[in-house]
């Protein structure tokens, strides 16, 4: 695999060549630009990985380059690093509202300039070379409610501890990415004494070690990662931290189940684009088939495939009025995956913390979650097989 190639941008050839030897000597390939109108004529025939740019330049400046590789189509997710003296707090918003990924003030150390690179290129898979790279394995899982009270948080819960206890060796974790009210911690009895939170100041440097020294382990053997402590601290963890989570999790676990919030916001939206399947959990009433009709047609307007997408029907058993004929309408004339209703027993489990699959394995819907992880982990396999 080539190494990943880096245009460094700056009219000053001092500034360049610091810059180029430090890449260089870390195994990157260095184009050089000494101005923005240079740089975008070599974007034009040849895009590189990363794009590092000073911003006081001739002509255009710094932030305007970054504003016009992000109207490009082709280059809007080029990754971009702001390397400037200009070092005030006005400067940096700048930076940030021009596009840039990361603002680093000169002088700047060296090996920090490395590690903020290498962890841009990983956040976006291209840096394997360096790091004797890993393919990305891990398949991502979100569990998606139509509604509150269809039981997403608890078919997350019991669906990430099915998947290991198919197999002690597997790797499974599960992320609260209900990032004002999750309940994961209540589920599992688990106090919050790590949080994605704790990952917030680090979301430049993101890597495995860290994800997995905030990542508490249940006795299941699922390694949990909890959502913020309290609500207020839900805007800390943007969509851009979301995206490199999932990245480092799918790197170091065979099956990242997320159970998701019900909010179409970007934290949502990066977990729904990064899943391999997105379980679509519904009960038979009349809200959760309303939202769940203008799920599938959103989805589609994103794009996604419909095999991505596997309508989960949660409380079977429970008349409610609605039959699985209308339900099959709503979705489309797809058969969902069957949950079982569990009874008072589910809601006793959850109550105390302790999923349904553990305290009762015999339980229907413990079963049928069962049964759900079985077809999951099917499924993984074909799409391995053909991709290979």
């Amino acid at each position: 695999m080539a190494e990943p190639m880096i245009l460094v941008v700056d009219d000053s050839p001092t500034g360049r060549s610091l810059v180029r030897s430090a890449l260089e000597r870390a195994g990157f390939e260095v184009r050089e630009a000494v101005d923005a109108d240079e740089a975008l004529a070599l974007l034009d025939s040849e895009i590189p990985d990363l794009v590092i740019t000073d911003v006081m330049m001739p002509k255009v400046d710094g932030y305007e380059l970054v504003r016009r590789i992000r109207k490009n189509p082709a280059l809007s997710g080029l990754p971009v690093i702001v390397l400037t003296a200009k070092g005030e707090l006005a400067d940096k918003v700048a930076g940030f509202e021009a596009g840039a990924d990361d603002y680093l003030v000169k002088p700047v150390e060296l090996e920090e300039l490395l590690l903020r690179v290498r962890a841009l290129l990983a956040r976006r898979g291209t840096a394997a070379a360096l790091h004797g790279g890993v393919p990305r394995l891990g398949h991502v899982v979100a569990v998606f409610g139509c509604k509150g009270g269809v039981g997403t948080t608890t078919v997350a819960v019991n669906l990430a501890i099915a998947l290991v206890d198919k197999n002690a060796d597997r790797e499974v974790a599960l992320i609260d990415a209900d990032l004002s009210f999750g309940d994961l911690a209540l589920h599992l009895n688990m106090p919050p004494v790590h949080t994605i939170s704790d990952l917030v100041s680090y979301q430049a440097d993101l890597d495995e070690s860290l994800v997995a020294q905030v990542m508490e382990e249940h006795s299941s053997g699922i390694k949990v990662l909890l959502g913020p402590p309290r609500p207020e601290r839900a805007e800390e963890v943007t969509s851009a931290l979301m995206g490199s989570v999932l990245d480092v999790t799918a790197r170091c676990f065979d099956y990242i189940v997320v159970d998701t919030q019900r909010v179409y916001n970007s934290s949502t939206l990066v977990v729904l684009d990064r899943a391999d399947v997105i379980l679509l959990v519904l009960t038979a009433d009349i809200g959760a088939l309303r939202n769940a009709s203008l799920f599938l047609t959103l989805a589609d307007s994103l794009g996604y495939p419909q095999s991505k997408i596997v309508p989960v029907i949660n409380g079977v058993g429970v008349e409610m009025g609605i039959g699985m004929r209308d339900v099959r309408r709503v979705l489309g004339g797809r058969d969902p995956v069957a949950i079982d209703a569990g009874g008072l027993d589910v809601a006793k489990s959850a109550n105390v913390g302790e999923p349904i699959i553990l305290s009762n394995p015999r339980n229907k819907m413990a079963r049928a979650v069962k049964h759900l992880a079985d077809f999951l982990m099917k499924r993984a396999a074909e799409e391995a097989e053909s991709a290979g």
